[in-house]
C-alpha cells in the first residue's frame, strides 16, 4: 500500500510527469531516501520532493522484481530503468524548473530589503563576519533616500523589511524614520529584526509592534548566563546581560511579536547548548511564538572534506542530539525547504537588496565592500554583478554522490558556505531531511490530512 504524504503536487513533479512502466529491469533511484517508521517506511525522493508511506518494510536491498505495486513506485520515479542517467535527468529538470520559478519570482507580490541602521555594536563577539570594519551609522538623510528607493522599487508591492547591523536597535532613530516615510506613502510593510536582545525597552517594544509593524525578532545566544555573558563581551557595566536579554525576550512575546533564538553550535558548546534549550523552553515554551534555530559556525577546520572527519564527527553528533532535543519540545524541522528550485536568499531574488548605512546597495547582507551594485539614489549600477550572484557552485564528485543532489542549490559567491560541501555538512543535512519526513508523516497521522 502506497500513501502519498506530501510534494505530489510540487513544481517538480508536476513538470516531470509520470514516468511510463516500460517492463524493463528497475532498480532504486540513487535519490530515494528510506526511513523506517511504526509501520512501514517512509520514501522521500529528492528528484520529485515527492513523501510517500508504505506499509511494507523496504530499503535500498530490496529488490524491485519482488514488490507487486513495482509500476507504482516507477511511475513517481523512485524506480527507474537500470540503465536511466538520473544525473542527467536531474540537470534538465532544474533548468525547466528554475525558468519557470524565475518567471514566477518576476510576477511575485512582496519586495525585501535589508537595512543595515548601523554597523556599530554594543557587542563584542568573536565570530562576527564584520570584524576590521568601520563603523557606520545611517544618518536621516541617508534613511529618507532608502524609504524613497524602497518606495519606487517596491512599485507597489507589500515590503518585508528586515532591520540588521552590527546592532540595529543602536539606531532606532533611521528605524523610526523609514517607518515614518513609507506609512506617509501609503507603502504597505511589515518587518523584522536581527538583533542581540539587550538594548530593548518597553517604549521600543511598543514602537516596533505599533510603527515598525515587527513581527519577529531573532536573538543568538551562545550558551547559558556565565558563557553567555563572556562570549557577548557587552560594552556595559550591568553584571549580567543574559538575564536582560531574557527579560527582554519575555516582553516582546507578550506584545505579540514572535522570538527565533539562533544557537549558534561550535565543538566546544555543545553541553551548553543543551542546558540552554532547557532553560528556555521552560521559560517561554508555553509561547506559540517562541521558537529556535540551529546552526553550525562554519569558521570551523571541522568542515573540511577531510575524509577522516576528525572534528566533524563530534560536532555532527552534537548536532543530531541538540535537533533531538528540539524535537522532544515540539520544534520540528520539515520538507518546506524542498519546495523551491534553488535556494531562494537576498542574493538569488531580483525584488531583494541589502542597503548599507550609506545607501550603497548589496546583494549579500555579509558586506564585502568590493560587492557594491549601487546605491539608493542610482539604483543598479552593476547588473554584471547582481547576476553574478545568482551562479551556482559547481557540482563536486561528492555531490554526483548525494541522495539530494537534485535538491541541493549552493551558490558561489555564498559567504556562509565554504566552497566545497564536506561529508559533515551533506551528513548534517540528510539528517534534516530525514527528520522533515518524519515531521510530515506524523502530521499527516495527527490530521489525516496530506499536503501538496
Amino acid at each position: 500500500m502506497q500513501r502519498i504524504v506530501w510534494g505530489e503536487g510540487s513544481l517538480f513533479s508536476s513538470v516531470l510527469g509520470r514516468q511510463k512502466y516500460s517492463g524493463a529491469p528497475l532498480r532504486w533511484s540513487r535519490f530515494v531516501l528510506f526511513e523506517p517508521v511504526e509501520g512501514g517506511t517512509l520514501l522521500f525522493n529528492a528528484l520529485t520532493r515527492v513523501l510517500v508511506f508504505t506499509d511494507a518494510a523496504l530499503d535500498v536491498r530490496t529488490d524491485p522484481a519482488s514488490l507487486p505495486d513495482a509500476a507504482l513506485w516507477q511511475e513517481r520515479w523512485f524506480l527507474i530503468p537500470q540503465d536511466a542517467n538520473e544525473l542527467q535527468t536531474a540537470d534538465q529538470l532544474g533548468r525547466v524548473t528554475e525558468m519557470v520559478y524565475r518567471a514566477s519570482l518576476e510576477a511575485e507580490e512582496k519586495s525585501s530589503f535589508t537595512v543595515y541602521t548601523t554597523t556599530a555594536c554594543n557587542a563584542r563577539c568573536p565570530y562576527c563576519f564584520e570584524k576590521g570594519y568601520a563603523p557606520v551609522t545611517m544618518r536621516e538623510e541617508d534613511a529618507d533616500r532608502a524609504a524613497a528607493f524602497i518606495r519606487s522599487h517596491a512599485a507597489g508591492r507589500n515590503v518585508s523589511l528586515r532591520w540588521f547591523g552590527g546592532e540595529p536597535l543602536l539606531n532606532t532613530a533611521a528605524i523610526e524614520r523609514i517607518c515614518a516615510d513609507l506609512r506617509r506613502d501609503g507603502v504597505s510593510f511589515r518587518s523584522s529584526i536581527i538583533t542581540n536582545g539587550y538594548l530593548w525597552t518597553e517604549e521600543s517594544v511598543a514602537s516596533a509592534k505599533e510603527d515598525w509593524k515587527l513581527d519577529w525578532a531573532q536573538i543568538t545566544l551562545d550558551g547559558t548566563e556565565e558563557s553567555y555573558n563572556a562570549c557577548k563581551q557587552y560594552v556595559c557595566s550591568d553584571p549580567s546581560p543574559y538575564r536582560r536579554v531574557l527579560r527582554n525576550i519575555g516582553m516582546l512575546l507578550e506584545a505579540g511579536i514572535a522570538v527565533g533564538v539562533r544557537l549558534n553550535l561550535t565543538l566546544e558548546n555543545a553541553e551548553e547548548l543543551l542546558r540552554l534549550i532547557d532553560e528556555l523552553q521552560e521559560r517561554f515554551g508555553g509561547s506559540k511564538d517562541f521558537g529556535f534555530s540551529l546552526h553550525e559556525l562554519f569558521e570551523y577546520d571541522f568542515l573540511s572534506a577531510d575524509p577522516a572527519w576528525q572534528d566533524g564527527g563530534r560536532i555532527l553528533d552534537a548536532y543530531r542530539r541538540l535537533l533531538l532535543r528540539l524535537e522532544d519540545y515540539g520544534h520540528s524541522l520539515d520538507l518546506a525547504q524542498y519546495n523551491r528550485p534553488r535556494k531562494h536568499c537576498m542574493a538569488d531574488s531580483a525584488r531583494s537588496f541589502a542597503i548599507y548605512p550609506t545607501g550603497e546597495l548589496l546583494k549579500c547582507d555579509h558586506f564585502r565592500a568590493e560587492e557594491v551594485v549601487g546605491d539608493v539614489v542610482n539604483g543598479v549600477t552593476d547588473p554584471a554583478l547582481v547576476k553574478s550572484w545568482r551562479e551556482r557552485s559547481a557540482k563536486t564528485a561528492l555531490c554526483r554522490d548525494c541522495p539530494l543532489y537534485p535538491a541541493c542549490v549552493r551558490l558561489k559567491k555564498c559567504p556562509d558556505e565554504p566552497a566545497d560541501c564536506s561529508p559533515m555538512m551533506r551528513e548534517i543535512r540528510l539528517f534534516n531531511c530525514r527528520r522533515g519526513m518524519r515531521t510530515e508523516w506524523q502530521r499527516v497521522c495527527k490530521s489525516g490530512q496530506e499536503k501538496a
